[in-house]
């Protein structure tokens, strides 16, 4: 949320006095001065008038679970325990699974309470490997690993998975690590050779291995340099270069990538500008799919 749309909800301000306590500077979000209305807020934000406590901001909570078989990946199940059960943390309701695992697989599994992260981790845009340890009731072949390399089709979604590495570690076992996370995927693309997968453990998730420490059930938070590595990268602005038609006078513009989750990485945002009718000229590190685009007089908030 916005921090002016999050100040303007509170009762004790209108608009106008919002967008002048921003002016003012009287604004501190986590120990920052904050004059831009459009800086991003969250729960865990702490915000500050004049030192006054507006929102105190709840802690961001992550822990490693290392997932024992026969154990639900939900919240709550009526029949089975599940991988909440495992934790004894308070208000344990505001948690949530960044990467489910299916009910006999064990493993490395992931628990938080910050939904950008989360997302960040599951997210198939940033292709997050994940590495398996498998063992199967038949021989897995070189046929195995050529095939995962290439992709194997799913006829149910009419797709095929994207590429993965298979290294052989014994006749009926092997490691796999793949950048999906497709319902039963590791099953599935072993079944393609009807061969059934009897043990199934996820080793690592990106840069995190599961802490050889922890014993099935056992779990503990993340060291801050853990929680980083999930961090979403910051957006770096793209400068672009404004030629107005007429006169041939030109002006540099930076506009920065949205972060929403839900947008295209191609989506940019700006200020709201008035300005005459103009040609968009690339800078050389831009994608030459934005090389030209005309902007109507007083267009707000240009999205390219």
């Amino acid at each position: 949320m916005r921090v002016d749309r999050f100040l303007s909800n509170l009762p004790q301000f209108n608009r106008q006095q919002v967008r002048l306590l921003l002016i003012e500077k009287r604004i501190q979000v986590d120990g920052q001065v904050i004059a831009d209305p459009r800086h991003e807020i969250r729960a865990f934000s702490r915000i500050e008038l004049d030192g006054k406590v507006l929102q105190a901001g709840k802690p961001a909570r992550y822990f490693m679970l290392h997932k024992p078989p026969g154990c639900v990946s939900a919240t709550r199940d009526p029949q089975h325990p599940t991988v909440l059960d495992l934790l004894d943390e308070p208000d344990k309701d505001e948690l949530h699974i960044a990467g489910r695992l299916d009910f006999n697989t064990s493993g490395l599994m992931l628990i938080t309470n910050d939904g950008h992260w989360s997302r960040h981790v599951t997210q198939p845009q940033t292709k997050m490997p994940k590495v398996y340890y498998v063992e199967t009731e038949q021989a897995i072949t070189a046929d195995y690993v050529s095939k995962f390399a290439e992709g194997v089709y799913f006829a149910f979604e009419d797709l095929t998975t994207q590429p993965a590495e298979l290294q052989l570690l014994g006749p009926c076992c092997a490691r796999l690590s793949i950048v999906e996370g497709r319902y039963h995927q590791v099953k599935r693309m072993f079944g393609h050779f009807n061969n059934k997968v009897v043990r199934l453990h996820r080793e690592s998730i990106g840069p995190l291995m599961l802490d050889s420490q922890l014993a099935p059930g056992e779990y503990r938070p993340l060291s801050e340099q853990e929680i980083q590595q999930f961090q979403p990268p910051q957006a770096l602005p793209v400068t672009i270069a404004l030629h107005h038609q007429s006169d041939r006078r030109s002006i540099h513009w930076s506009l920065t990538p949205c972060s929403s989750p839900k947008l295209p990485c191609s989506t940019f945002k700006a200020s709201t500008v008035f300005i005459p009718s103009c040609t968009v000229v690339t800078t050389p590190s831009t994608p030459s799919s934005w090389s030209m685009a005309r902007w109507p007089r007083r267009h707000p908030s240009p999205t390219l």
